[in-house]
Parts: C-alpha cells; structure tokens; sequence
C-alpha cells in the first residue's frame, strides 16, 4: 500500500497523481472497450459480467503504479502515457547551466543589467541554486552597489550549505569584502 500511496497518497505531488490517473483510465479503458464492442460476442464480456471487473481494476491500478514508477524513475514518457518524471527535474540545472555562463559573462563584460536579467530568470527556474544566488550577489554588489540586497543572497548560501563547500567560502569571504566596503 505504501507504493500506492506515493501516487494517490494526501502527501503525494499532483503530476505524479495526474500521471497515475491518465495511465490508470488508460489500462482501464482498452480492456472496457473491447468488452463493450463486443457485447456477448466474446468471453471477454461474459468473463467481466461475472466478476472479472474486479481483476481488471486491480491490474489497472497496478499496471498505472508501475507505468508512472518506471517514468519517475528514468524521466522519460512510458507508452506515450506519462513523464517525464523525476529524473528531468535533476537536469533542470544542466538545461539552464548556459543562461548562468551567459550572465557570468555579461557580468565580466560590465552589462550588469542583462546579467542581472538572466540569473533572474534562472532563479525563477531553480531558486535555491547556490551559485546563481551568488552570481546575483555579485552582480548586485559590483554593478549596482546594493550590499543590503546581496548580502541577504550571501546569507541564504551560508545558511543552506555546508561550510565546507567551496561557494559557502565564496559567500563568506564576499560577504566580509561587502561589509567591509561599505564601512569604510
């Protein structure tokens, strides 16, 4: 039951229910189909008159569990039913990883605006990524001269990352330059 549960539990996620209830209705369907096409022609009716309903339905409660088990898992569409799953989602960074390398260079370049554009965007995406909270930390500083703002993104690195991580030193040592600079 608990493997059910992940797809129509009260704390399961409403993709991975939709997913289950498109390929549940979708295992459903054809075998209901068929019966009733076929009306008293086939033992398929017969069988289902006398109770194969409920066969039925648990293999195509089963069937959809695995179905969207298998998308979740590979983060690919299964049987052009359902996905893509969990696994796309750990790719996100990967697919916007070029919108970053774009704004680091509109930073380095002095385009502050547009840099400042794209790590947003980026962080509409993704907003607890480290090293996009620490671009814009760094754009918000060097273009804008907005320690109060930055340093609240140098925070939230701090906070969320082990300290033994290279960007929680990053953050640390940024943060100091900021407070510094603005004391002096």
């Amino acid at each position: 039951m608990k493997f059910f549960g992940k797809y129509l539990g009260k704390n399961s996620d409403f993709v991975k229910s939709s997913q289950f209830i498109v390929a549940f209705l979708w295992f459903l369907a054809g075998p209901l189909l068929i019966a009733g096409l076929t009306a008293g022609r086939f033992p398929l009716f017969a069988w289902l008159m006398k109770g194969g309903i409920i066969i039925l339905l648990f293999m195509a409660f089963a069937l959809a569990a695995l179905v969207v088990s298998f998308a979740d898992k590979t983060g690919g569409f299964f049987l052009g039913l359902v996905g893509p799953g969990e696994r796309s989602f750990r790719n996100l960074r990967e697919q916007l990883s070029g919108e970053l390398t774009v704004a680091r260079e509109d930073r380095n370049k002095g385009r502050y605006d547009l840099a400042l554009q794209r790590v947003n965007t980026y962080l509409e995406q993704d907003p607890e990524y480290a090293e996009a909270l620490y671009l814009k930390a760094q754009i918000l500083w060097e273009g804008f001269e907005r320690g109060d703002e930055a340093r609240e993104y140098l925070i939230r690195i701090i906070n969320s990352i082990p300290k033994d991580e290279s960007i929680n030193r990053w953050a640390r040592k940024t943060y100091a330059e900021i407070r510094n600079a603005e004391i002096s």
